[in-house]
């Protein structure tokens, strides 16, 4: 995986506030750390609603919502998504050096969570913490390239579904949105019963390792078999 970021277009004014670089955000004391954390999450997740997203609180049930649809499932900027809803903007996806590289996942439901990681580990876009992903629907205004890279592992993931991925992804091709969010900066009144539980285990200290909340947005006009 390459560490170059792709240029994606400048950032227009949206709802959003302002993110932190991750070494600033880490010098933050905990408690506001986490609070700037949370207000960029609800943030992100009001204008998903607002669009009229579905939102599922288990990924899985949406992904098995989306049918038999072959998509590019891609981290981004989530700027760039709410821009994209906000303001009605195509997301635009170059490689400012020429030289392409992965930067994507070509993906179908019935894979189930085959791939999907690695469409996280295929870039470093995040909002104070809080990470996207989306899948969109292609056409001739989208190129997608298989690289030798595709055939290497990383971080132990096999990379058969990695893509390069170079176009304009208009608004209307987005099919959902995925936002992964660090834990203890989700409100637990938005909480499952089971991440509630999860969630005294953290605070208890018999649960460890680092935890993310994850919710999922099936955009209007999504494929759905319900």
């Amino acid at each position: 995986m390459s560490e170059r970021i792709e240029q994606t277009g400048p950032i227009r004014k949206t709802g959003l506030t302002p993110g932190l670089p991750y070494d600033k955000l880490a010098e933050l004391p905990e408690h506001e750390k986490l609070k700037t954390i949370e207000v960029s999450a609800l943030e992100i997740i009001n204008t998903l609603k607002r669009s009229g997203a579905t939102e599922f609180t288990d990924v899985r049930k949406m992904y098995a919502a989306l049918g038999n649809t072959n998509l590019i499932v891609r981290r981004e900027a989530p700027e760039r998504i709410v821009e994209s809803i906000e303001l009605d903007l195509p997301i635009q996806i170059t490689f400012p050096d020429g030289e392409r590289y992965s930067n994507a996942v070509e993906w179908q439901p019935n894979l189930g969570s085959q791939g999907l990681n690695n469409a996280y580990l295929e870039g470093y876009s995040h909002l104070n913490g809080v990470v996207t992903v989306f899948g969109f629907k292609t056409d001739n205004q989208v190129d997608v390239q298989s690289l030798p890279d595709a055939s290497q592992r990383f971080a132990g993931l096999p990379r058969e579904y990695v893509r390069s991925v170079k176009g304009t992804v208009h608004k209307d091709a987005i099919v959902f949105v995925s936002v992964r969010i660090p834990f203890l900066s989700f409100p637990s009144s938005q909480m499952t019963p089971e991440e509630l539980d999860l969630l005294e285990l953290i605070q208890s200290g018999e649960e460890k390792k680092p935890q993310f909340i994850h919710r999922g947005y099936l955009m209007q006009g999504g494929t759905q078999t319900h």
